[in-house]
């Protein structure tokens, strides 16, 4: 194919951009044309800028700390920018950057020092709503863990560090968090034994998360740092003020080596079995909603319990709510408010259900554990899967969430 056509020239520097360069050392590294492109207002301009730059650092390692300094502000410049071209492009800065050892260029404090706003620039970019910028953010967070002069600890800092209030309610920012944290200690663990108080209390909160693939991220990593302390006691007095249907299962899987069964973005378990959608739905059981065939076939759009498709629903945080609020097939437990599949209500009362509150539920209800009837209304549940949908969602006057 033909070669694309080279962007245009960088327009002129204004007096704003140029002081910023001349402070930060740019100009005189780079040069007034380079620099231009990097602060150019076309998006091309400025991609094209930060790969001229990534060629050109290694003709530079004579300028030491400076070429650090100035490296660095480039790649906090990609960071900020909103063309995800230009971040990722940003990027081969710092490949370059490695390429010698930064202790030829400055000490390791010094190494350290100049990095940290941009591993915490990179940090927050974990949280991004493209994929692209998240996987170049971790890339470029676990590259700088294995450069001798940083290495994995104030990475593993940074991922532990209590999320902002502002962003606890978003289940990508947990994730973004977790799901390098996880990475990292399985990497890296033997040095980032000292991290494990501060992990253990940032896992603790998102086990409290209504999404469960941050619930099941945060599994995971309690699985990654039991493998560093292996004291089940350590994670009991870390936990003790979890809810004990969230705490006690993971101390049992902890203690027997074995994941604790959970699902990703509220689709059933792969395995067959017992396992959880994202609110904590039981999945599973004799009257399963789903078969296999059933399971395989859900888009990415559709509700695994009812089976009702809303493009919305493409995204996790719309689709937990349709199961928070919305869904017939399943139901919110008056006891401890988890949402779970009506035809498991019973077995949660009586196998999971902490029982915070007075019970509210008749008999037979949380009182025996053959009973599987219909929670609302009492009619013997059908065992068919299409027949259960028909009674919960249109049948049974008594569901709340019916659909009518």
């Amino acid at each position: 194919p033909p070669c694309p056509p080279p962007p245009p020239p960088a327009e002129p520097l204004s007096a704003a951009d140029r002081k910023e360069a001349l402070s930060n050392g740019l100009l005189d590294l780079f040069g007034e044309e380079l620099v231009a492109g990097l602060y150019s207002r076309t998006w091309s301009v400025r991609q094209a800028a930060m790969t001229r730059v990534a060629a050109a650092v290694p003709s530079k390692a004579g300028q030491k700390r400076a070429l650090v300094a100035a490296a660095v502000r480039v790649m906090l410049l990609g960071a900020a920018d909103k063309m995800v071209n230009v971040f990722l492009a940003s990027l081969e800065v710092e490949a370059a950057l490695l390429a010698t050892p930064l202790s030829a260029l400055c000490s390791a404090a010094d190494a350290e020092r100049e990095l940290r706003p941009l591993l915490e620039r990179w940090r927050d970019k974990l949280a991004d709503s493209n994929a692209r910028v998240r996987e170049g953010a971790e890339g470029g967070l676990m590259a700088l863990c294995s450069a001798a002069e940083i290495g994995p600890a104030p990475v593993g800092a940074l991922l532990a560090a209590p999320l902002p209030p502002s962003k606890r309610n978003s289940s990508q920012a947990w994730v973004g968090r977790l799901s390098p944290l996880k990475r990292l200690l399985r990497e890296h663990g033997g040095a980032l034994s000292h991290l494990v108080t501060p992990s253990l209390k940032l896992v603790k909160e998102a086990l409290g998360s209504a999404s469960g693939q941050v619930r099941a991220e945060a599994t995971e990593v309690a699985h990654e740092l039991y493998a560093l302390v292996a004291d089940v006691g350590v994670f009991s007095r870390h936990l003790a003020d979890l809810k004990p249907a969230l705490r006690d299962p993971l101390l049992e899987a902890l203690e027997r080596g074995r994941p604790a069964a959970q699902s990703f973005n509220g689709r059933a378990s792969a395995n067959g079995g017992t396992g959880r959608n994202s609110l904590g739905a039981s999945v599973g059981g004799p009257n399963q909603a789903l078969d296999e065939e059933d399971e395989a076939a859900i888009e990415p759009d559709q509700c695994q319990f009812c089976l009702r498709r809303d493009p919305a629903w493409e995204s996790e945080e719309a689709l937990d709510l349709h199961f928070w609020k919305e869904c017939p097939m399943l139901s919110s437990c008056d006891q401890c408010a988890q949402v779970v599949e009506c035809v498991s209500l019973n077995e949660h009362l009586i196998t999971e259900c902490d029982c915070s509150k007075p019970f509210r539920y008749p008999p037979p209800l949380g009182q025996h554990v053959e009973y599987y009837g219909c929670p609302f209304c009492g009619q013997d549940l059908p065992q068919d899967a299409d027949e259960l949908r028909q009674h919960l969602m249109h049948d049974c006057a008594a569901n709340p969430r019916r659909a009518g």
